[in-house]
């Protein structure tokens, strides 16, 4: 992980995202301040940066060691038997991120008749307040995600779980602030497109040229698109 870490962006970095975001919308209001506000949070969740907040401490624990894709693998299982999936002795960390994204995708894409009334589907939350189907959603998305992390270790992948996390929640902020009506992994991938963009100038105060070019964000978001491909199902 790179040690270069900001604790904010700067006016002339907010106008490049702002102007990526009016060119893929023309006429789009967007509030930087708002813009920058969520992506700071994005950035403090997967540790990129340290405001002494609860969460950026817990990370920086997480950092000395960081679990591995086995290690998910094996908490995923544990989340998708457990009575209660989302029992916080199982359902923690990296491994409630990754839950919580894939079922906001999931719900978010069926246009449910009922809205949720809250961004995040499953933080926060006890397995009380989702119905029996919502559960075994829970459950099923666990079982793929376990699967997922799995197919790292049986191919030696290196662990980046931080970006993996981190690129699916710019490709939520692009969507949301660009105000678009579609998944995220129905962004396209090829570098010079306005998404590839408007995460390669995200990401760029933060990590190391190597990490961070359009190419390896490229290649990176196609990866994420054909693996989690089924929970679009």
């Amino acid at each position: 992980m790179s040690e270069r870490r900001f604790s904010s962006y700067s006016p002339e970095r907010l106008n490049e995202l702002t102007t990526i975001l009016q060119k893929k919308s023309p006429g789009l209001g967007v509030s930087r301040q708002s813009l920058k506000r969520q992506l700071l949070d994005l950035m403090n969740a997967v540790g990129r940066v340290d405001d002494g907040s609860e969460e950026a401490a817990w990370f920086r624990e997480a950092g000395v060691d960081e679990p591995s894709h086995a290690d998910l693998a094996k908490q995923f299982r544990q989340i998708a038997k457990a009575r209660d999936p989302l029992d916080p002795k199982h359902c923690y960390g990296l491994a409630l991120t990754g839950l919580n994204m894939a079922a906001r995708r999931r719900w978010t894409s069926r246009r449910r008749q009922r809205p949720m009334n809250r961004p995040d589907p499953l933080r926060d939350i006890t397995s009380d307040l989702l119905s029996t189907d919502e559960i075994a959603e829970v459950r099923e998305m666990a079982l793929h995600l376990a699967a997922y992390h799995q197919s790292f270790v049986r191919r030696g992948q290196p662990n980046k779980l931080d970006q993996d996390t981190l690129l699916d929640g710019i490709a939520e902020i692009y969507i949301r602030f660009a105000d678009m009506d579609c998944h995220p992994y129905d962004l396209p991938h090829s570098v010079n497109t306005p998404f590839i963009k408007f995460a390669y100038t995200v990401m760029r105060p933060f990590f190391a040229q190597t990490e961070g070019s359009k190419g390896a964000i490229s290649k990176r978001w196609k990866r994420l698109k054909d693996a989690h491909g089924p929970l679009l199902d």
